[in-house]
């Protein structure tokens, strides 16, 4: 326990004149805690059952490609939505309808 001690207190140190410090200290531990996967949303839909017993506190989607789209996603205590999203000419939204490539983080204390 003392080891975590010193280890923590060093930052706090040098985030304690800034009101935003704390805040972004404990949010760089969530992210240290990311486990990174490949993932395909097959006619851009992408939808996972989660672990109950983990508490997931940060997801975080990374785009492979340069195409123009971007994820709608929904979390609950039991799945992960993701739907990819396009625009038309007319600036609409539409699901994106092809295979869609990307990495799933999440993050879990």
């Amino acid at each position: 326990m003392n080891i975590q001690v010193f280890l923590i207190k060093p930052s706090y140190l040098s985030i304690s004149n800034n009101p935003f410090g704390l805040f972004f200290f404990i949010l760089e531990i969530i992210r240290k805690s990311a486990s990174f996967n490949d993932k395909l949303a097959e006619k851009g839909f992408f939808i996972e059952k989660l672990d109950p017993k983990k508490n997931i506190l940060l997801i975080r989607v990374t785009l492979t490609s340069d195409l123009y789209y971007y994820p709608q996603i929904s979390v609950g205590k039991q799945r992960l939505n993701i739907m990819f999203m396009s625009k038309d000419d007319k600036n609409n939204l539409l699901r994106f309808q092809e295979d869609v490539s990307f990495i799933l983080t999440t993050c879990v204390l």
